[in-house]
């Protein structure tokens, strides 16, 4: 018979040992290989239709830029046309305003010097003379200020354009501003979305070469050593039975020895790429081979982390870099040859899917 304390501890040891198993299964289910790969597809679906809304919010922007941009140089054009024509409208009116009252003083001071005055029929052509001259100069000046009042009119619907080209640039405006505030906060859900896409894909990778790893692994890393990844920096890496793939969207990254030896090729192999190999001695060697440029040459002794060469891109396209480590003229897999701190540090510990 058990005690109730003894039933009591028995009890609590089945739970923490139920506990255990769950969160270790659940564990487990989370990060399998296939769980993750749907994560990572999701992900990876969300990052594409991101970017296609960030690139739609673009042209959308950039569209709205040109619009205001061109509206800017008419509301310019028209504001240097409305000053001009200020400038010329109230100078004309001032001009003729005073050159009509010149006229018009000059009538009035000549109608009352005569007045009351005897004089001849000459004189009396001469003032009719005079005075029609004068007329026709009074109504010269009139006709010319109606004009003028016609073209101070006209101001005022230039003045109205420019109004209405000012409320457009000020809806532009706000429609560029909205824009921008949507663009951001897509930019903002692309790297929160791309952080979750680099996580699940490095979980992935770890689960991958856990999965792939056999008791034989161990025993190849004993015999082989382990090798530095050529590359610091890359975006994901993808990886079979044989060599790793490395991918880089950055120029000139360095390529780095894996380890150290002597350069016994140092060549290119149209359209692919250049590939150097490295004797480490013991019958193993290292390959690397693709969008790089070697900076080394037959016959060199390189130390491990020397640079050999720098990356390079073509079209924009992404980079690769292929590593392959070989014994006795045989590829074994390197991916378990490679120092997993070293390949940690590397940035995005990731695969391609």
């Amino acid at each position: 018979m058990l005690t109730i304390g003894e039933k009591n501890r028995k009890i609590f040891f089945l739970s923490s040992l139920l506990a255990i198993f769950l969160s270790s299964t659940s564990f487990a289910a989370l990060t399998s290989p296939s769980k993750l790969h749907k994560k990572i597809a999701l992900e990876k679906r969300k990052l594409s239709s991101i970017t296609r809304e960030i690139s739609t919010f673009e042209k959308k922007l950039e569209r709205t830029n040109q619009e205001y941009l061109k509206i800017n140089d008419r509301k310019n054009g028209l504001e240097k046309e409305l000053y001009s024509l200020k400038k010329r409208v109230y100078d004309s009116l001032s001009n003729l305003t005073e050159e009509k009252k010149k006229i018009k003083n000059i009538l009035s001071t000549y109608v009352v010097n005569m007045m009351g005055k005897e004089q001849e029929a000459s004189d009396l052509l001469t003032q009719k003379v005079l005075m029609t001259s004068l007329k026709k100069e009074m109504k010269f000046y009139d006709s010319q200020i109606v004009k003028t009042e016609a073209v101070k009119i006209n101001l005022s619907a230039v003045e109205k354009s420019l109004a209405k080209y000012t409320n457009e640039q000020n809806v532009l405006l706000d429609v560029i501003s909205t824009l921008e505030k949507e663009k951001n906060k897509n930019a903002e859900n692309y790297l929160n979305t791309k952080k979750n896409y680099e996580k699940y894909m490095a979980q992935w990778q770890k689960a991958k070469v856990k999965k792939t790893r056999t008791s034989k692994t161990g025993a190849l890393r004993s015999q082989l050593g382990t090798f530095k990844p050529p590359l610091q920096k890359h975006t994901k890496l993808d990886f079979k039975k044989k060599g790793v793939t490395f991918f880089f969207d950055q120029k000139t990254l360095p390529v780095l020895a894996p380890r150290s030896g002597k350069v016994i090729h140092n060549g290119s192999l149209a359209p692919y790429g250049n590939v150097i190999m490295i004797d480490h001695g013991k019958e193993t060697i290292s390959v690397c081979f693709g969008d790089f440029g070697p900076k080394v040459k037959k016959g060199m002794k390189v130390k491990v982390g020397q640079v050999i060469g720098y990356t390079s891109r073509k079209n924009r396209r992404e980079g690769k870099l292929y590593f392959e480590v070989r014994k006795k003229d045989k590829a074994q897999p390197t991916i378990h040859l490679l120092d997993d701190k070293a390949l940690a540090s590397t940035g995005n510990y990731t695969t391609k899917s």
